[in-house]
């Protein structure tokens, strides 16, 4: 992801979305020069809500798994899955709002692709 900083604000910037960056993120690039980096999140990490939205996009497929269902979209050519509770079901097709668990998302060095750690 980029790296772009904008009137005291910092984001990263997906072809399909924009993440701004919280002080608790922020942390990690303190030291970091780069423009670019990786993000990574777990698959149960990453939120379907219906309040603060990262980015939108269409459900592909659902798998009921019981205690849990993983809804499948596709997010620049690439298959995504979340991890979601049983309920509310999902279908294909259906839009859904998508954010991330904020405390769970980690940064890579573009190059390297060691994780960044806060000092």
């Amino acid at each position: 992801m980029e790296i772009k900083r904008d009137k005291g604000e910092t984001f990263l910037v997906h072809p399909s979305f924009s993440f701004k960056l919280n002080e608790r993120l922020l942390s990690y690039l303190k030291d970091y020069d780069k423009d670019k980096l990786i993000m990574g999140i777990r698959p149960e990490s990453i939120q379907i809500n219906s309040g603060e939205t990262v980015f939108r996009e269409k459900v592909l497929v659902v798998e009921p798994q019981g205690s849990h269902q993983v809804v499948a979209i596709e997010l620049n050519g690439k298959i995504m899955k979340i991890v979601a509770p049983s309920f509310p079901k999902y279908s294909p097709d259906e839009t859904i709002n998508i954010s991330f668990d904020e405390k769970r998302v980690m940064f890579f060095d573009i190059d390297t692709e060691e994780r960044l750690k806060t000092n």
